[in-house]
């Protein structure tokens, strides 16, 4: 779709074309929040037409608002219904990782990845999600079905595949230029959003929210000071103070842990807090 403004034409992109870089710009645009909502709009419309901010002053308010208003780029709620188990990215076919094999070491990577920036670390984020096919017979068959598929094409096939699960985050991050040259900004977001939901079903599964537990009230002031105690420590040093708590503080256990499947750690660690409290008390 074509816009004029001042005899000048711009595209408005569709959802495929908008890249993820053009995405986090918009993002933290709308995340701004000025005082005056026609320049968050103007701004924000600015960076999808690639339009300069002055030339949408010629433009009349109720023209870009129904633009903003109806532009799926500004739409929080958009995303794939079913993301694809296999996507070609390029010339290569990456694999979505098994959430139930998903290890300690994976897990808190991808938690520091969040706490880091979720805009900035999103093609990070993905390349852990989304691995490259491992050579085999059943890989060279799905590479030769979509051989002349070129870009970026999303299989939905049900294929049966096989990824490196013995996790590495250097090797993953060896993907992130080629996520973001051909993923869209829609589907990085879903897949974001897909992990995210896995993972507040796991952390609700043992009680647990934004990694933190849910400390029941109590009217005894000593145990309000234990708890507190044990919020703050856990709050300041989050991931890495659960790993050393469930390890016993020692190396060799800690290294063993990050090997092991993130539920069967979450499990012990809700055991052991709930240990811990019940001592105290």
């Amino acid at each position: 779709m074509k816009v004029v403004i001042d005899k000048k034409e711009y595209t408005l992109p569709n959802f495929k074309e908008i890249t993820i870089k053009k995405g986090i710009e918009i993002e933290e645009q709308l995340d701004f929040n000025s005082d005056n909502e026609m320049d968050d709009i103007r701004s924000s419309l600015s960076i999808l037409l690639d339009c300069d901010y002055n030339q949408l002053l010629k433009v009349e308010d109720y023209q870009l608002r129904t633009i903003f208003q109806n532009h799926i780029a500004f739409d929080e709620n958009i995303g794939i219904a079913k993301l694809p188990n296999l996507i070609k990215i390029g010339n290569k076919i990456y694999g979505k990782i098994n959430y139930d094999n998903l290890t300690v070491e994976c897990y808190g990577d991808i938690d520091t990845y969040f706490d880091d920036g979720q805009l900035k670390n999103i093609s990070k984020i993905i390349s852990i999600l989304y691995r490259p096919l491992n050579i085999s017979i059943k890989s060279i068959y799905i590479y030769m079905k979509y051989l002349f598929h070129s870009g970026l094409v999303l299989i939905y096939d049900d294929i049966n595949y096989s990824i490196d699960e013995n996790y590495n985050e250097n090797e993953c991050l060896k993907s992130v230029n080629t996520i973001n040259k051909y993923v869209y900004w829609h589907l990085a977001k879903s897949i974001i959003y897909d992990y995210l939901k896995f993972k507040n079903q796991l952390l609700s599964k043992y009680h647990f929210i934004d990694d933190e537990i849910q400390l029941d009230n109590d009217e005894d002031s000593e145990d309000e000071e234990i708890k507190n105690e044990k919020t703050s420590i856990a709050a300041h040093w989050q991931f890495y103070h659960f790993l050393h708590l469930v390890s016993n503080n020692d190396i060799n256990q800690v290294n063993i842990w990050l090997k092991q499947p993130v539920t069967h750690f979450l499990k012990r660690l809700s055991y052991e807090l709930d240990k811990i409290y019940n001592n105290n008390k």
